[in-house]
């Protein structure tokens, strides 16, 4: 369904694989870069770790790219980038000539996905990427899966 009802096909369908394959959050997959999944020879870093930046606990975890499904889903997705010359760097042997810390995965426009900000009531801060689960809880309603979403949680820092 992805495939057909998403904003961005290519990109659709590689965000569902990327969360189901790797049990990532909005936030966590929002702040991937394109170096958290490319070696600077084009090839994919099979095993690697999600930094601890952009963890949701602040701790490095492991980060594998096992599934040729969801391989070949981002590789796609990274062609259709390269091709509409989204990301991309002067460097064309490195990366697939994609800018290595650009983000994984752009909006339709080409642009990072934003955070919003939230403060509670007990003064604590949080970040959240609304525009990225909202497409992904679209991408499920156009499938007819009930209350399907990604895994969602607020971050404490941007």
């Amino acid at each position: 369904m992805a495939a057909v009802t998403g904003q961005n096909p290519d990109r659709d369908v590689a965000l569902l694989f990327v969360f189901y394959g790797t049990g990532l959050t909005s936030n966590e997959v929002a702040k991937l870069l394109v170096l958290d999944y490319l070696m600077a020879d084009g090839r994919v870093q099979a095993e690697t770790t999600l930094r601890a930046e952009i963890a949701f606990n602040g701790k490095v975890r492991p980060l594998v790219w096992s599934s040729q499904k969801t391989c070949d889903a981002i590789d796609d997705y990274l062609e259709y980038r390269f091709s509409t010359r989204q990301g991309i760097t002067t460097s064309a042997a490195a990366f697939r000539a994609l800018d290595p810390t650009s983000p994984l995965f752009l909006t339709s426009e080409g642009e990072p996905f934003r955070f919003t900000r939230r403060v509670t009531p007990s003064g604590a801060v949080s970040y959240s990427c609304e525009s990225l689960t909202e497409i992904v809880r679209q991408l499920h309603q156009h499938a007819g899966i009930e209350r399907g979403t990604p895994r969602v949680r607020s971050q404490t820092a941007p």
